[in-house]
C-alpha cells in the first residue's frame, strides 16, 4: 500500500498486522536509485498462536 495515497483502514480493520515498509526499490534497481513509491507490508496470520510457533526453536 502506498500511505500517500491510501489509508489501510480496510486492512486494519480486518486484524492485518503491519511490519514494516518497502525501500521505493524495484527488483531491478542495480544501481540503488530508489525510484519507487514506497509501500506498507502487511500480514495475516493463519494461525492463532502464531507467535509461539515462530519462536520455536525447532
Amino acid at each position: 500500500m502506498e500511505s500517500a495515497r491510501f489509508t489501510e483502514a480496510s486492512y486494519k480493520a480486518a486484524n492485518w498486522i503491519r511490519v514494516g515498509q518497502t525501500k521505493g526499490r524495484g527488483k531491478l534497481d542495480r544501481y540503488n536509485q530508489y525510484a519507487l513509491s514506497v509501500k506498507d507490508v502487511y500480514l495475516y496470520p493463519l494461525h492463532r498462536d502464531y507467535r509461539s510457533i515462530l519462536d520455536s526453536p525447532e
